[in-house]
């Protein structure tokens, strides 16, 4: 769990000194989500299409919940 977290930091850090670098959101994701996938490939010892497929998987899951969590009934 710790080399998960450790990896989506790495991600999360290029990530942000691209958009504050260049100021495009989605040139920093393409390049953050890169650094993650090389991440993921040292660390886990993956090869890239088994990275490029968790890496894809982990999208669509936070994707579903990004869309389902705000419209959760929640406290009133």
């Amino acid at each position: 769990m710790k080399l998960a977290l450790f990896t989506a930091i790495i991600g999360s850090i290029v990530y942000g000194i691209t958009y504050v670098l260049l100021g495009n959101g989605f040139l920093s994701a393409v390049l953050g989500g890169i650094a993650w996938l090389l991440a993921l490939k040292a660390i886990y010892h993956m090869g890239w299409l088994k990275a490029l497929i968790v890496a894809v998987g982990i999208w669509i899951i936070t994707t579903v919940i990004g869309v389902l969590l705000p419209t959760a009934i929640g406290p009133v």
